[in-house]
């Protein structure tokens, strides 16, 4: 019998495709459930630590956010004013756990060739 297989599926793919699609699900989740201040801070506050425990790469939350941006203009000349500020804060979050992610890259290089030298 021939086994059925899902290469997309794999454990190397996953982890390829995962770092990109965690901070679709976020905003998608932020988007449409969440719009309260404290709930998007913990939401993020839960991505940044899982984004950075996995050591993805930061660079990808904060290139979600420029991808906001340019919706957010879209918006902006369609005249809906909520969407517009929703994606700003969503966007402002993303730039936040980018940064962030990037610092504790640093500090983790930092403390790597500390132990090095």
């Amino acid at each position: 019998m021939k086994s059925f297989r899902m290469p997309f599926l794999s454990r190397k793919s996953f982890g390829r495709i995962f770092p990109f699609a965690m901070p679709l699900v976020v905003v998608l989740l932020a988007y449409s459930l969440l719009h309260e201040d404290l709930e998007l801070l913990l939401i993020f506050t839960s991505f940044v630590v899982v984004y950075s425990i996995l050591k993805f790469d930061p660079r990808i939350p904060i290139g979600y956010a420029i991808l906001l941006f340019i919706i957010q203009a879209v918006f902006t000349t369609l005249n809906n004013e909520a969407s517009v500020k929703l994606l700003a804060v969503l966007s402002f979050w993303l730039l936040v756990a980018g940064i962030v992610g990037m610092i504790i890259d640093l500090f983790r290089k930092k403390q790597t060739i500390q132990a090095v030298s």
